[in-house]
């Protein structure tokens, strides 16, 4: 076991230096690889995937049931606003009765996987414009986890879902309506079925991180949530993809920016740790953005090559030079970034990917559920 563990390190690691212009970064001197580290097993790591409520034109219909016990949590996509873009949500299972659909949760329950409803996605922007909107948001998604019996809430708002109005300069006390009665929306929530109600939240880049830059309209504008609820939240699961370049903070004085691109093990390295570590909010030292603990930061990427069609994919090489760089502070590949934490992070909290039925599919010639391989491959020596 040990020699096989070796040889695939050791591939790993070859396959990642062959690739041209890896690490996607600018304005800073390479740093050389090292020697493949071993990595330690885990039991915690989450492997948390989106399942279709829907057929898609590349992607088959997969019974709930059947969802591979790969995965951890389960993200049902989605509860959609009815009218769109209001408050009161609504879910049907799309192929499956409801009676067979709430078994379904329950065999995944029983194995010890959670099964969260998913709120948002990029066609279904959210907007709650008042507390008559909050009350429906909260008491519509209390009837659906009720009725199904989901553990939790996954909030997965795009588009104008949490856009910044103007003058709402403080992640801290946000004054935007469609923010401030979001969060209170999700507290109402909360507080209703109490401490084991799940929380988890998968935000763009965009939104997230790319308030290091600037802060206003689309930029930050998920940070006054994350920090609402900081204290509450199970997982922090941003979407690595579809982003583009985008800017990291790197903590250090008199340094060039650094910028990375999507789609390399420095992206998810340096934003990742912008999460764990923290980062000035509009680049103000004085509005600084706590991090998160690194077992609730979780890497979000697409499953195969066309699941994210603006990038972001990670072939298996990439993924572990990303995940061992994090999780051992030692990296594998020619690197751009220099870890603010030397030692790494250990404990951090695992992947998550869009989508579990992508990861079906034999894809760009790949095989069957080989995220979920990989991604199990990194922590453990099971298989999905």
């Amino acid at each position: 076991m040990q020699r096989r563990r070796t040889l695939i390190a050791a591939f790993s690691a070859a396959a990642v230096l062959a690739l041209p212009g890896l690490s996607g970064c600018v304005a800073a001197e390479p740093k050389p690889a090292g020697a493949p580290p071993a990595l330690p097993a885990r039991s915690d790591a989450k492997l948390i995937g989106y399942w279709h409520n829907w057929v898609g034109s590349a992607t088959p219909y997969i019974p709930l049931r059947e969802v591979p016990a790969a995965y951890t949590q389960v993200n049902v996509a989605f509860a959609l606003p009815v009218p769109r873009g209001g408050g009161a949500m609504s879910f049907a299972p799309n192929k499956q009765s409801p009676e067979e659909f709430r078994g379904d949760i329950a065999r995944l329950r029983a194995r010890g996987t959670r099964v969260l409803i998913s709120v948002g996605g990029g066609r279904h922007p959210i907007v709650l414009r008042n507390r008559a909107d909050a009350q429906r948001f909260a008491q519509s998604i209390s009837s659906i986890v009720d009725r199904y019996g989901f553990d939790g809430l996954d909030i997965n708002l795009e588009k104008e879902s949490l856009l910044l109005d103007p003058g709402d300069v403080d992640f801290r006390r946000p004054t935007t309506p469609r923010v401030v009665w979001f969060i209170e929306a999700v507290r109402m929530l909360t507080q209703r079925h109490g401490p084991r109600f799940v929380l988890s939240v998968s935000p763009e880049t965009q939104f997230t991180v790319a308030g290091h830059k600037r802060y206003g309209g689309e930029f930050g504008g998920y940070l006054p949530v994350l920090h609402a609820f900081r204290d509450r939240l199970s997982v922090v699961s941003m979407q690595y993809y579809n982003s583009g370049t985008k800017l990291v903070y790197t903590a250090r004085r008199n340094a060039p920016e650094l910028i990375v691109k999507q789609g390399t093990p420095d992206f998810v390295v340096g934003l990742a740790e912008m999460l764990i570590m923290g980062f000035p909010v509009a680049q103000d030292p004085r509005l600084y953005f706590p991090g998160f603990p690194a077992e609730k930061i979780v890497i979000g990427l697409p499953a195969k090559p066309g699941a994210a069609p603006s990038g972001g994919y990670l072939d298996p090489a990439a993924l572990r030079a990303a995940w061992s760089y994090l999780a051992t502070g030692r990296p594998t590949y020619r690197t751009t970034y220099r870890l603010r934490q030397p030692g790494g992070h250990p404990s951090l909290g695992g992947l998550m990917t869009w989508s579990i039925n992508w990861d079906s599919t034999r894809d760009s010639g790949t095989r069957p559920y080989s995220f979920a391989a990989t991604a199990r491959g990194l922590w453990s020596d099971a298989t999905p």
